[in-house]
């Protein structure tokens, strides 16, 4: 498998149903999400299926790309 990044363009972030779709396809995994972006490891045919059946998604190659990981919220430093 390999990795891609596919990113949503219209305004409002990627629509809760192709999200699910992503989730649910068995040769697919979601590495990393945003509001408008998914890292995802799957192969080609996976992919062309997705964006034939989804307007809105473009996919980049993302073999190199890794997302930040949260570890919780961030705390402000106190100074003296």
């Amino acid at each position: 498998m390999s990795r891609y990044i596919l990113h949503y363009s219209p305004a409002g972030g990627a629509p809760v149903r192709d999200v699910r779709l992503m989730r649910s396809d068995p040769h697919t995994a979601i590495v990393a999400a945003l509001d408008n972006a998914m890292l995802v490891e799957a192969e080609q045919a996976s992919i062309d299926r997705f964006l034939a059946e989804r307007p809105g998604w473009t996919v980049t190659p993302g073999s190199d790309v890794e997302f930040p990981v949260e570890t919780g919220p961030s705390r402000a430093r106190r100074t003296r």
